[in-house]
């Protein structure tokens, strides 16, 4: 029970089918932590908690994870940020935390049959076994199944997703039809333990940034000109592929397209649509599979043609899939650690059309219909439009030496 309108929706559905429910808080964060009036509002939402669970009159317990999430959770966060990457916490927290800690505290030392989360996603039996399947939500606009990914098959066969089922405007109605004081609560977004905060200076308390330029991209990958530098920045980790970097003096707007982790250079390129922003391929790493085993299709060498999400906010994409054979030409605007020969269990992905933005150590989530795979974090961006020099009547050199 998190004091949101899904939990709560959750807890009521499941009181309505006549389930002896019991309601856990889960302190994930440590107080000390918080600085000002903008930090995590945690104290808000075992407050609002509280309040559903005494409306629809069932017990809430308060457990405490907050070693565990600063170990499995934050301080992976914190490393790959300072290495340059954008990690997601909620991954990392949906496996180690929520269907690991919490499963075997319920589950095992409590005794509960089922513990039920507020995602949206379902849950349905394979076939005649006792297998189950992970499966896209009705409210594909909802669909979390992004964050579930990397939760193994034996922890889904004791977890239930009760509005799985549901629109989300559904959700909304039975609040309010059972006059739930989180009804007209808007959805949380971000990341937690951040709050209201700046990120840049929550980011700067835990990690040493790294300051440098902006670059032009297409100077970047002209041959005949120097690079083209447009400003300074006061840390490349506070930018990811795709958003947008404002700089000052610049009256247009430019994309951040790539990292130079090592000198701290920000490549960025002119326009939302730039050849720069969008690739075709990319490998990923340690690939997860849901089931615990690749579809034997993969396994015999062939192709397979899926949809995939390369981040949370955003429509599939058709993409071909196959185990590490000759692997994906990387892009040279994020360069990333060579390893030695293919990665067990790595993965190549062809986009049927140039996907905006993959970003490395983002996870890449693959979907067999509604069905979802599983996932793994993104090596290699394959190369971008512009390396490619795909459809572009001014060449590279020209559009960089004006």
């Amino acid at each position: 029970m998190s004091g949101g309108v899904d939990s709560a929706v959750t807890a009521l559905l499941l009181k309505r089918a006549g389930c002896r429910v019991t309601c856990y808080y889960m302190k994930n964060w440590d107080p000390l932590e918080e600085a000002g009036e903008a930090a995590c509002n945690s104290d808000d939402s075992l407050k609002m908690a509280r309040q559903v669970c005494e409306r629809i009159q069932v017990p809430l317990l308060e457990l405490d994870f907050v070693k565990e999430y600063w170990n499995d959770v934050f301080v992976r966060f914190l490393e790959e940020y300072q290495a340059g990457f954008t990690p997601n916490p909620d991954l990392f927290c949906n496996r180690h935390i929520k269907f690991n800690a919490l499963l075997q505290v319920v589950r095992g030392k409590i005794g509960h049959d089922v513990l039920a989360t507020g995602h949206y996603a379902r849950i349905e039996q394979e076939g005649s076994s006792n297998e189950v399947r992970l499966m896209k939500a009705v409210d594909e606009a909802k669909d979390q199944t992004y964050f579930l990914a990397s939760v193994p098959r034996a922890a889904l066969q004791s977890v239930a997703f009760p509005i799985g089922r549901l629109y989300k405007s559904q959700v909304r109605d039975i609040a309010l039809q059972e006059k739930l004081p989180n009804a007209g609560r808007r959805s949380s977004t971000g990341i937690c333990f951040i709050g209201k905060r700046s990120f840049a200076n929550f980011l700067a308390e835990y990690i040493v940034l790294k300051d440098g330029v902006f670059v032009d991209v297409d100077s970047l990958l002209a041959r005949d000109c120097p690079p083209i530098h447009l400003g300074m920045h006061n840390g490349m980790q506070l930018y990811t592929l795709g958003q947008r970097a404002r700089i000052g003096g610049q009256p247009e707007a430019w994309y951040v397209a790539g990292k130079d982790r090592e000198k701290g250079h920000v490549y960025v390129a002119k326009g939302w649509g730039h050849r720069a922003l969008f690739s075709l391929s990319a490998s990923v790493e340690e690939f997860f599979w849901v089931s615990g085993i690749p579809p034997a299709k993969l396994v015999a060498g062939d192709a397979m043609h899926l949809s995939c999400k390369a981040r949370y906010n955003e429509d599939p994409s058709q993409c071909y899939v196959e185990f590490g054979r000759g692997g994906v030409g990387p892009s040279s605007l994020f360069p990333m650690p060579e390893t030695s020969g293919v990665l067990q269990g790595q993965l190549n992905v062809r986009f049927k059309n140039p996907v905006r933005a993959i970003t490395p150590r983002q996870a890449l989530v693959l979907y067999d219909g509604d069905v979802c795979l599983g996932g793994g974090p993104i090596g290699h961006v394959g190369l971008t439009l512009a390396e490619l020099s795909v459809g572009n009547s001014v060449t590279l050199k020209e559009s960089a030496c004006l």
